[in-house]
């Protein structure tokens, strides 16, 4: 099996659906970025945010699909971009949570990994190695070394 990677990379002259699965997998991570950019600009989406979301969008689409070989029907980037708008403007919590409510959720997040991290590292490794340090000491004393 190719490595996880490998859906991400772009291919060099893709055929068929190729060129939709290559279009999507390729485009939408850069759509993520900007619909999250264009959202950091004011609290709640605004009818310019979503303008300028679709004009993202299509560029991205239409930029992705000048680099094939055998360039996708107009038909087929126009749906890809409808299904991106579409998701994005109804589903992504990156578009739909106020820019605080985003911040917030971000903060806590970062708080709460950082916190586990230090749990397991901190304490939880720091115990075991007390407890380790206390059994070999236990060990030596029944041993007769002092």
């Amino acid at each position: 099996m190719p490595p996880d990677s490998w859906q991400r990379t772009k291919r060099k002259n893709p055929v068929g659906l190729g060129r939709n699965c290559t279009l999507f997998e390729t485009v939408r991570w850069d759509v993520y970025r900007v619909a999250r950019t264009i959202r950091k600009r004011n609290e709640h989406p605004t009818p310019e945010d979503r303008h300028d979301l679709e004009a993202a969008i299509v560029n991205l689409c239409q930029e992705m699909n000048s680099t094939f070989s055998e360039a996708l029907p107009a038909s087929e980037i126009r749906a890809t971009i409808r299904s991106f708008y579409k998701w994005i403007t109804t589903r992504y919590t990156g578009w739909l949570d106020s820019r605080t409510t985003s911040e917030e959720k971000s903060a806590a997040y970062h708080r709460n990994t950082g916190r586990q991290g230090g749990l397991k590292g901190g304490i939880a490794s720091g115990e075991a190695r007390r407890a380790a340090t206390r059994q070999r000491i236990m060990e030596a004393i029944s041993n007769g070394h002092s």
